[in-house]
């Protein structure tokens, strides 16, 4: 089950994520996603594009997120979206030795992934994307 819960942020491990559209400023067709993610203790950050926002593929850009990360990852936060929301991600985050903390932000509550939230206008790449 994934729920709305509460980190230790004080050390490294614990990522916001989200996707950012480049689709520019319409979302009707096929377009290019960004996976945003950032860690909550060290600000570092990790993006991936991704064709869509494809469940498997979605899980395989999170998977190299993970390979790149200079710490374990401990936990996952993400807004109500379907691309993070679903049995493929739960599986991968549940269904291992020492499991991921799989947590998403309350329905209707946009700044409850705050850190996240703030990145694209203070990361050079995001900025040049968008």
């Amino acid at each position: 089950m994934v729920k709305t819960d509460q980190w230790n942020e004080s050390k490294p491990g614990f990522l916001e994520a989200d996707t950012v559209a480049l689709c520019g400023g319409l979302l009707l067709g096929d377009f290019v996603y960004i996976i945003d993610g950032t860690d909550i203790a060290t600000a570092w950050g990790e993006q991936r594009a991704v064709f869509g926002k494809g469940e498997t593929a979605v899980v395989e850009q999170i998977k190299d997120v993970e390979n790149m990360l200079p710490f374990k990852l401990l936990g996952f936060d993400c807004d109500n979206g379907n691309e993070f929301l679903n049995w493929h991600l739960l599986r991968h985050f549940s269904q291992r030795k020492e499991p991921v903390q799989f947590t998403r932000s309350r329905p209707y509550h946009k700044n409850d992934n705050a850190y996240r939230t703030k990145k694209p206008d203070s990361n050079p790449t995001m900025a040049w994307l968008l």
